[in-house]
C-alpha cells in the first residue's frame, strides 16, 4: 500500500486546487457551494469504492439501507446546490 500513498496525496491536492478553481468561478457563494459539494463527492466516491472494493460485502439490513439513505440525500443536495447557483 506505501506505492499508492503519493498516489493519495497528489488527487487530494488535485481535488483542492479544482475546489479553488471552481470556487472561484462561483464568485461570492463559491465556498458556501463549492465546499459542501467537495466534501458530498469524497463522501459518495469513497462510498461506492467501498462497495466495488467489497467492503460492504455481506451486509444487509438497516447499515445498507441507513448508507443508500444517505447517498440520496447527499446527491439531492448537490442538485439542490446547483440549481440554487442558477437563481
Amino acid at each position: 500500500y506505501w506505492m499508492f500513498a503519493p498516489f493519495m496525496g497528489l488527487m487530494w491536492i488535485s481535488c483542492i486546487v479544482l475546489y479553488g478553481m471552481g470556487a472561484e468561478k462561483l464568485g461570492s457563494l463559491g465556498p458556501v457551494i463549492g465546499w459542501p459539494v467537495l466534501v458530498s463527492t469524497t463522501v459518495l466516491g469513497a462510498t461506492m469504492w467501498g462497495f466495488v472494493t467489497g467492503e460492504w460485502k455481506g451486509m444487509k439490513g438497516r447499515p445498507v439501507h441507513l448508507q443508500s439513505a444517505a447517498l440520496v440525500v447527499l446527491v439531492a443536495a448537490i442538485f439542490t446546490l446547483g440549481a440554487a447557483t442558477r437563481l
